[in-house]
């Protein structure tokens, strides 16, 4: 004997009035809302911005150093926007495909890209600077090629005082071109 499901009052799962996509959109929305009402004003005292955040460059040579601050004018600069002495700490970061830009592709060695000072300490609303020198190591037959690093800038407070702590971090994106 057959049983029909239907004819039972039984439900799929699709058909459910309550399915996970429900659940995980009502959950998120539950957990956004715990973190405004929860977290108290004073966390929002950290902060950090930069005008170093999409920079193209041409005409890089390969194997030779590309100073970007001295070439372009352009250098990575901080300001603390908190309260709180700033540990910032820069890195070159390979890009994901979703962070490319105009037809560029993804820095085959991060290496390739030093930054100076790669940490630096900024004081409650001061200032930091870092440069970039891009050096393509010899042996790239690539020439007139377009590729994209993303610098890493983060943050990390030194006096916690107790209680939360965020950390402010920047995402910058640098996009170079190999001389032909």
């Amino acid at each position: 004997m057959e049983i029909n499901n239907a004819e039972h009052g039984a439900r799929s799962s699709e058909e459910g009035c309550f399915n996970k996509n429900t659940f995980f959109r009502i959950l998120r929305s539950a957990f956004r809302a715990a973190f405004w009402f929860l977290f108290p004003l004073s966390v929002w005292a950290n902060g950090l911005s930069t005008s170093f955040f999409d920079v193209k460059v041409q005409d890089v040579a390969i194997g030779k150093p590309y100073d970007v601050t001295a070439q372009t004018g352009k250098r990575l600069d901080f300001q603390n926007l908190g309260d709180q002495v700033l540990t910032l700490q820069i890195q070159a970061l390979r890009p994901t495909s979703e962070q490319l830009r105009s037809s560029a592709e993804p820095i085959p060695d991060p290496s390739w890209i030093r930054i100076t000072p790669s940490q630096l300490e900024l004081s409650p609303r001061g200032t930091g600077y870092a440069d970039i020198v891009i050096e393509v190591p010899q042996g790239q037959t690539r020439r007139a090629k377009t590729y994209q690093v993303m610098i890493w800038s983060r943050g990390r407070a030194v006096d916690s005082k107790g209680g939360v702590i965020m950390s402010p971090a920047l995402l910058s994106r640098l996009r170079f071109t190999l001389r032909p």
